[in-house]
């Protein structure tokens, strides 16, 4: 557990299986970076790729997150990215495992391949293979990100997924499941009937 207590946290790698990127998608793109960069006092720069634009946020110089327009109105909505070695295998294992590929494994340029998939209890999420981009150089600090929590329809399911998919283990702990990887711990999961008051 020792990643999650650390601060000030300068990362080069993700092991596969850690959480390497996040990223928001929302309805109005001003709104959101005026948003974000005046809640963390984030840095932003917008990437210009093949079709559409990236607004990279940064820390210190550092990339944390990053922030796309969506196709419609609606909520704004956070994904994470598990970095992995193989995409394609896990691409593969994803559909083995019960979960559904929302976009097939893709190169993003230089940046690495990516990928996003529904697990079988309806969460979503991504898979990263890391190219020039590895992920968040800045972890477990004021405005950097820390970790995902996953509030789950059905606990033991999704632990076999992410077991299977990923190779992820668990902690002991009965009442909040604590996923681990590299070593250190990912993400927290736990029944999406808690979350309700």
């Amino acid at each position: 557990m020792q990643r999650a207590q650390e601060t000030g946290l300068e990362r080069s790698h993700y092991d596969h299986g850690e959480q390497a990127w996040a990223e928001v998608t929302v309805p109005d793109v001003a709104e959101g970076v005026k948003f974000y960069t005046e809640l963390f006092g984030w840095d932003s720069h917008v990437m210009r790729g093949d079709a559409d634009h990236y607004t990279l946020f940064s820390q210190a110089g550092k990339p944390v997150a990053a922030l796309r327009g969506s196709a419609g109105p609606g909520a704004a909505e956070w994904l994470t990215y598990f970095s992995v070695d193989d995409l394609d295998a896990v691409a593969k294992r994803v559909e083995e495992s019960g979960g559904t590929l929302v976009v097939p494994p893709k190169d993003i340029a230089s940046a690495g391949r990516m990928a996003t998939f529904v697990d079988t209890t309806g969460a979503t999420a991504a898979a990263w293979q890391p190219g020039d981009h590895f992920g968040a150089a800045l972890r477990v600090e004021h405005g950097a990100f820390i970790a995902s929590e996953l509030g789950s329809s059905d606990l033991a399911k999704s632990k076999a997924f992410y077991s299977e998919v990923f190779g992820i283990g668990w902690g002991d702990n009965p009442e909040y499941a604590e996923a681990i990887a590299g070593g250190g711990f990912v993400f927290g999961a736990m029944p999406a009937f808690m979350y309700r008051s």
